[in-house]
């Protein structure tokens, strides 16, 4: 069996990034679901209920991650901003 494509997506439950190959750690494969979107009461966010999400787009970029959204200007998510662990059910 041969593996022809792969899907790493940043931010769970948005628009994956096509690619033909990752690398994989403990954790898992670099760059896959590193992100998430969660309400400030903790509970995830997905595209189950909003699924106006896959309609994102995620660009990673050296200290985040590039947020292309259609109509809007896009948004960058700086790893150094969030820094502190908050809560999240997933």
């Amino acid at each position: 069996m041969q593996l022809i494509s792969l899907f790493v997506h940043p931010l769970k439950s948005t628009r994956g990034i096509a690619t033909t190959r990752a690398y994989a750690g403990k954790l898992g494969l670099l760059h896959d679901r590193e992100w998430l979107i969660a309400s400030p009461d903790g509970k995830q966010i997905t595209a189950r209920t909003h699924p106006h999400l896959l309609r994102l787009k995620v660009e990673l970029l050296p200290g985040g991650i590039l947020l292309h959204y259609p109509d809007k200007s896009p948004i960058f998510a700086m790893t150094t901003v969030y820094t502190q662990a908050h809560p999240a059910q997933v």
